[in-house]
């Protein structure tokens, strides 16, 4: 299946994290909904130290057009990440707010 990025949705949060009995941090992270070839979606999310690349939900978590096609894509075992990285794919922060709407937007 050739893939295609046809949008991306990018959220961002900020949470605190206890470092010590007396203090705090804040930490910003970021969520992504993936969109490929206008089907399906695929979700990473991550932070300044780590990023998860989360795969395919179920249409219960989400879905683009169709809960059907986001249920058959879901089923499939895909290992979607290297593929998507062939096509310029970074998860993080400053690849997908740079690429927000898709790769040719």
């Amino acid at each position: 299946m050739k893939l295609n990025i046809t949008c991306i949705q990018l959220f961002t949060s900020e949470y605190s994290h206890q470092i010590s009995a007396t203090e705090n941090e804040i930490l910003e992270g970021y969520a992504a909904d993936i969109v490929i070839n206008n089907s399906f979606i695929v979700q990473c999310s991550g932070n300044k130290d780590e990023a998860t690349f989360d795969g395919i939900p179920s249409s219960k978590e989400v879905f683009w057009l169709s809960e059907i096609a986001q249920d058959e894509a879901s089923q499939l075992d895909h290992d979607l990440e290297p593929a998507l990285k062939k096509l310029g794919f970074e998860n993080n922060y400053k690849w997908l707010s740079n690429h927000v709407g898709g790769l040719n937007n």
